[in-house]
């Protein structure tokens, strides 16, 4: 069986990752330990609880979140790209 610990990281991104959806897959990214991940959706902002496993993860650079139209192919590209 393959440890996935010991393999580099990755990036992911999950467009709509404050979506209800999005939530849960960043989350279970963040389980899977092995994912650097980026938050594409239309929020300013990302809404963050304080004192939680996504709150840890962004301060320590491991999720990061860009404003974006994800009906626009280009934003999502340059998004993507930063």
């Amino acid at each position: 069986m393959e440890d996935h610990n010991q393999n580099p990281r990755t990036t992911c991104v999950v467009i709509g990752g404050q979506t209800f959806i999005g939530r849960f897959l960043v989350l279970r990214l963040l389980q899977l330990g092995n994912w650097i991940i980026r938050i594409a959706d239309s929020y300013s902002t990302p809404h963050v609880e304080q004192k939680s496993p996504l709150s840890d993860a962004v301060s320590n650079g491991r999720v990061s979140h860009f404003q974006v139209d994800v009906r626009d192919k280009s934003q999502l590209v340059k998004g993507i790209l930063f």
